[in-house]
């Protein structure tokens, strides 16, 4: 019963792992993007690429400005 709680556990561990390094690597190939959500509301994000959190871009004004506060970047 031990062994199989410990294998169960170790595998659990090991899909958590990798379902991270996952997303870690899909934040970095989408950092400085626009991304569509069209299935929705037809919805426009923008992925920080500083800090990889992406930023609603909802009335043109708020896209606007926020592509000018971010254009050092």
């Amino acid at each position: 019963m031990n062994k199989a709680l410990f294998l169960t556990l170790i595998i659990i561990l090991s899909a958590m792992a990798v379902f991270s390094a996952r997303a870690d690597n899909l934040s970095d190939r989408l950092r400085g993007r626009i991304l569509l959500q069209t299935e929705s509301k037809g919805e426009a994000w923008y992925v920080n690429p500083v800090n990889k959190k992406r930023l609603y871009l909802g009335r043109t004004a708020d896209a606007f400005a926020i592509m000018r506060n971010l254009g050092w970047v």
